[in-house]
């Protein structure tokens, strides 16, 4: 089938979009090896509050959650370089991109829930954030030091940063119609 209102397979080139696949498939290779380090002990960017990481799951709820997260960072991975490799064409090209803009609204979601919850907490609006939950809940301590607390934003500012960088990535990758480019609206 051939004709204007076709939709073509829009190779990357290498261009933007190019580059905002490379930075979000970098985005979430720091991502992984922060994690981990701090699963081998690495205590570098988690502060110096008691208990930062979550045990092992005790329920099959807790099970679940951490298996969803793991195939969450797989196709963090796996999204990029499908689209890098620029064989991705129509249905498959669109679930692609979709996970992207899937990517981008977790992690911004993620990155800005903390970031205001922090914010709300240490303004002393609310004890409890917006998630009702103080430090001793979600820190394991009332009192965290300076250290704990520039940790914790840090770590949900590049949350924010990943929403962004996926955001990008999904913007620039759109399919593109027929004589239109790879950022033109599919």
């Amino acid at each position: 089938m051939t004709g204007p209102q076709q939709a073509t397979v829009a190779r990357i080139p290498a261009t933007s979009s190019a580059r905002t696949l490379w930075w979000a498939l970098a985005w979430a290779a720091v991502f992984t090896a922060m994690h981990g380090y701090w699963y081998l002990g690495g205590r570098i960017g988690l502060g110096d509050a008691p208990g930062a990481l979550p045990g092992t799951p005790a329920s099959l709820g807790g099970w679940l959650f951490t298996i969803a997260v793991a195939l969450m960072f797989a196709a963090g991975f796996a999204v990029p370089v499908a689209l890098l490799r620029g064989r991705a064409g129509g249905a498959y090209r669109r679930l692609l991109v979709g996970l992207l803009w899937a990517g981008c609204a977790l992690l911004a979601a993620r990155g800005a829930s903390g970031l205001l919850d922090d914010v709300v907490r240490d303004l002393g609006i609310s004890a409890g954030g917006i998630t009702g939950l103080s430090y001793q809940h979600t820190l394991g301590t009332a009192h965290p030091s300076a250290y704990t607390l520039a940790s914790t934003a840090s770590v949900e500012g590049y949350f924010l940063l990943g929403g962004v960088l996926y955001g990008l990535a999904a913007r620039s990758c759109r399919t593109a119609r027929s004589g239109g480019s790879p950022s033109s609206p599919s």
